[in-house]
């Protein structure tokens, strides 16, 4: 049975531990729907039309005219449509398009701590680090911008400080509840804070503490 309705899905990821992923929905990186597309819960209608590959392929054209259409721009982000395959006749003019329009295809989906696939796959050095971990592997790697660093050690810093609260829990799906130091270092990996940051803050907290 699929599921459509954007309440339902973010009910279900919250019930099934999908964190990362319904952070992403929450936060407006990631629509619902696509969100239940990446886990089966969901599927998107085939365009009745025998012909689409041949005439997506033929829109990859328009890249060496320095012109790229909404689809092409898309799978600079998160790569080609497994049902249809590429909209690019090769992997140089992929990387041609990736080139000439990277600061568009950055400037609406390079922000964050995320990066498009065509970043890993033309500027990253190794494999590119799951979504749980990505911002903060961008951050260990300093590729982030500076607005972006100063982001993400804001809201990490918050998340930090929210698990320094009296009596903090942290659900930990099937795992049930966690209390006390445990539900601490889940909530860490769950946020994605860096572990020098962690080490940082606890060290500054309890130089603090013994201040008083």
């Amino acid at each position: 049975m699929h599921i459509t309705k954007t309440a339902d899905i973010r009910e279900r990821l919250r019930r099934e531990g999908k964190d990362a992923l319904l952070k992403a929905v929450q936060s407006g990186q990631l629509s619902a729907f696509a969100a239940a597309v990446s886990l089966g819960w969901a599927r998107r209608q085939a365009k009745p039309n025998g012909k689409l590959r041949e005439q997506r392929r033929a829109l990859a054209l328009r890249a060496i005219n320095g012109e790229l259409s909404l689809d092409q721009l898309q799978e600079l982000w998160l790569g080609p449509n497994p049902r249809h395959g590429s909209l690019f006749a090769s992997r140089d003019e992929l990387e041609h398009a990736w080139k000439s329009h990277r600061d568009e295809v950055m400037a609406l989906w390079g922000h964050h701590g995320r990066r498009p696939l065509a970043f890993y796959a033309f500027e990253w050095d190794g494999p590119r680090p799951t979504y749980d971990l990505e911002r903060s592997t961008l951050w260990r790697a300093g590729v982030l911008t500076k607005a972006e660093k100063s982001e993400l050690e804001a809201e990490w810093k918050a998340e930090f400080d929210h698990a320094a609260e009296p009596n903090f829990m942290f659900h930990a799906g099937s795992a049930g509840i966690l209390k006390g130091d445990q539900a601490r270092l889940e909530h860490y990996r769950w946020a994605d804070i860096p572990d020098e940051l962690v080490r940082a803050w606890a060290a500054q907290a309890a130089s603090e503490d013994s201040t008083f």
